[in-house]
């Protein structure tokens, strides 16, 4: 029969102080943990501090100015643009479809800033607007 070699228990060596411990100039504090939630730095509450005749330069942006531009949209065989900025658009009926329209307006610079809908605003059944907006130029 083979022999079996005996594995030390060495966490109960650990655990019974038999372990010699390595001398690390300061012994380290022993005790229990109790919280083991995720540690998170605490909050900066001061400026970092500069070296004499150093100044934190931290650009500020520039207030934007925009253009908007309000477009009302009326149902004729699917929703296409009937108003835009309170002026009704020729041919209206046969313009492009709200998706397509959003695309061209994407297009031509201006976001998608808004959507509602509801009561009529320039026509009698024109009940969804879209607000684009753009940096002005």
């Amino acid at each position: 029969m083979a022999e079996h070699k005996k594995t030390p228990d060495v966490l109960a060596d650990i655990l019974s102080g038999d372990v010699p411990t390595p001398d690390l100039g300061s012994p380290l504090p022993i005790g229990r943990i109790t919280d083991l939630s995720p540690r998170r730095p605490a909050p900066r509450t001061s400026k970092p501090k500069l070296e004499p005749g150093i100044t934190a330069a931290i650009p500020s942006p520039a207030p934007a100015t925009w253009e908007y531009e309000t477009v009302s949209f009326q149902d004729a065989h699917g929703w296409r643009p009937r108003f835009v900025n309170g002026r009704e658009l020729r041919d209206w009926m046969f313009g492009p479809l709200i998706h397509d329209y959003v695309n061209q307006r994407s297009a031509d610079g201006w976001e998608l800033a808004a959507v509602a809908s509801g009561q009529s605003m320039y026509g009698t059944s024109d009940r969804y607007q879209i607000y684009f907006r753009r940096p002005r130029r």
